[in-house]
C-alpha cells in the first residue's frame, strides 16, 4: 500500500489523491480475493451463486469476511473526494450498474453524498 498523507507539508489535492490510490488498490486485491474464493467454492459461472449460500459455517465465515472487506474498501472509495473525471467515472459505474434485473440498484443518500459533491465540482465546468 501506499503511504498515506501524514506530512503537514502534503497539499489537500495531493493527499487525497494518495488516499485514493490506496483505497482503490485494497478495493482491488479484495475484490480478487473475494472473486477467487467464490471460484474456488462455487464454480467460475454466476449460475453456481445460490449455492454460496449454503456454505458449511467455515466457508460461509471466510467468503463473508472477504465480501466484507471488499465492501469496506468500496465504501472507503466511494466516500473519498474524487480527484479527477476518472474517479468519478468509477464511481458513476458502481452506482448505475446493472442489477441482474436490469435495474440499477438504490442506494441510500450518505452513500452517494460523496459522488455528488465530486459530480459538481468536477462537471460544473462542462
Amino acid at each position: 500500500m501506499r503511504s498515506t498523507c501524514l506530512e503537514p507539508w502534503q497539499q489537500r489535492s495531493s493527499c487525497n489523491a494518495l488516499r485514493l490510490a490506496d483505497a482503490f488498490e485494497r478495493h482491488a486485491l479484495a475484490a480478487a480475493a473475494n472473486e477467487r474464493f467464490r471460484v474456488e467454492v462455487a464454480g467460475p459461472t454466476s449460475a453456481t451463486l445460490p449455492r454460496m449460500k449454503n456454505l458449511p459455517g467455515k466457508i460461509a465465515e471466510e467468503w463473508e469476511r472477504l465480501a466484507d472487506e471488499e465492501a469496506t474498501a468500496a465504501d472507503a472509495l466511494m466516500a473519498t473526494p474524487a480527484p479527477d473525471g476518472i474517479a468519478l467515472l468509477w464511481k458513476l459505474r458502481r452506482l448505475l450498474k446493472l442489477e441482474s434485473d436490469g435495474n440499477t440498484p438504490m442506494w441510500a443518500g450518505h452513500y452517494v453524498a460523496q459522488t455528488r459533491i465530486d459530480m459538481g465540482r468536477i462537471l460544473e465546468g462542462f
